[in-house]
């Protein structure tokens, strides 16, 4: 009867630890959503999903893409503003974490 009660103990546990763990997700995935990029990512008029996808990023001045990226609250302190290719990259990589594009990838 101890190994019983023991058991249900447990087993009343598990259950309790495997609500916690699927809320812990839940709310998880809630915040992913709120705080990942929605497709699609604009600047002014211009798409950046579609800018990535196409590889078109590098037709713009190096200031046009620091606006870009300014725009999206990304931190371009420590780059030189003399290069294009920093800016691509960041801008790439945001629209990395874009929900819908990373699935079309």
């Amino acid at each position: 009867m101890a190994a019983k009660k023991n058991y249900q103990v447990d087993t009343a546990e598990d259950e309790e630890s495997i609500e916690v763990e699927r809320n812990i997700q839940d709310l998880t995935d809630e915040v992913m959503e709120t705080f990942a990029p929605q497709h699609p990512i604009m600047v002014d008029t211009h798409n950046i999903c579609e800018l990535v996808r196409q590889s078109k990023l590098g037709k713009f001045p190096v200031k046009i893409l620091g606006h870009f990226c300014t725009s999206l609250e990304m931190d371009v302190s420590t780059l030189s503003w003399k290069r294009k290719q920093p800016f691509i990259q960041l801008l790439e990589n945001f629209v990395g974490r874009c929900v819908q594009c990373k699935g079309s990838k």
